[in-house]
């Protein structure tokens, strides 16, 4: 039995325990994005995947030969070069293909992973007791919950007594009692008792969502091999520049050497023996 005393609610709360939410006020709620249905989020997410993988440091440096080659003109008109030179973009594409891929796969499967899952729960509105699915939960909603139940949301208890199961969010298999004015949360699972509970925040603001985030953006713990890999680049990076300022030099001196004069097919020439070179620099496998 709970022996800590019984705590007061206030009376809008009292109102809530009689009725519940009307069918106005659960409209105004979803106008207001306050209810528990996932929001989409392609733009924050999905859209950032593929412009980090578009534009790396290797690929901006790629990007930029092949603009410089449009614009020397390389593979069109009356150039020497054949269309051929533009062949690295094929294996950039395909990198990027199945970086995007790969990345979007690890994304739904981690987005997969629900901390809660209750597919359905009661909830008392317009004084009847009725069947929602949790993604229809509102705030301020009075679910009502008892033994078995997980607990979709976050909320506060205003009637009844629960003994609960936390280790979904603490790790903890201690069991916790909670009553009146307590503190619920998604995720906690119902051993005992009976409660209606007014939901206090839903969605992407539950704690159990708060912590899903946490977890998602923890990093994978980076290797001895994997830092010497990030080593490796860095300096492949750095020296790409000062190879590509050599070859060039070295292309035109040749040119100028033989007494030849600077023309376009001779600029193609240089711009061509840079590319390859920071093309060949370049990692792209």
């Amino acid at each position: 039995m709970n022996k800590n005393p019984q705590k007061s609610i206030n009376i809008e709360d009292s109102f809530l325990l009689k009725k519940g939410l009307s069918d106005e006020e659960v409209s105004i709620q979803i106008k207001n994005k306050l209810s528990n249905r996932p929001i989409w989020d392609f733009w924050s997410s999905y859209f950032v995947i593929v412009i980090k993988n578009l534009f790396n440091w290797f690929n901006i440096i790629l990007f930029g030969v092949a603009i410089a080659f449009l614009i020397l003109g390389v593979g069109f008109g009356n150039s020497e070069f054949g269309i051929s030179k533009y062949a690295f973009l094929i294996i950039v594409f395909i990198n990027l293909i199945i970086g995007v891929y790969q990345e979007c796969k690890a994304k739904r499967t981690l987005n997969k992973l629900r901390i809660v899952n209750t597919p359905k729960i009661k909830v008392l509105r317009g004084g009847k007791i009725v069947e929602i699915m949790t993604d229809d939960v509102v705030e301020n909603d009075l679910i009502l919950v008892e033994r078995g139940i997980q607990i979709p949301v976050d909320g506060i208890i205003l009637d009844g007594f629960l003994a609960l199961n936390e280790s979904m969010l603490t790790g903890e298999q201690i069991e916790k009692k909670k009553s009146v004015g307590d503190m619920v949360f998604g995720g906690t699972i119902v051993n005992e008792g009976t409660a209606k509970i007014k939901v206090t925040a839903v969605g992407k603001k539950t704690y159990s969502n708060k912590l899903k985030k946490e977890i998602q953006k923890q990093e994978k713990p980076k290797s001895e091999m994997v830092r010497g890999v990030h080593v490796i680049v860095l300096m492949l990076s750095l020296l790409i520049i000062p190879f590509a300022c050599v070859t060039g030099y070295t292309a035109y001196q040749n040119i100028i050497s033989h007494g030849l004069t600077i023309t376009n097919s001779s600029i193609q020439s240089i711009a061509v023996e840079i590319g390859t070179t920071i093309v060949g620099a370049i990692p792209t496998g």
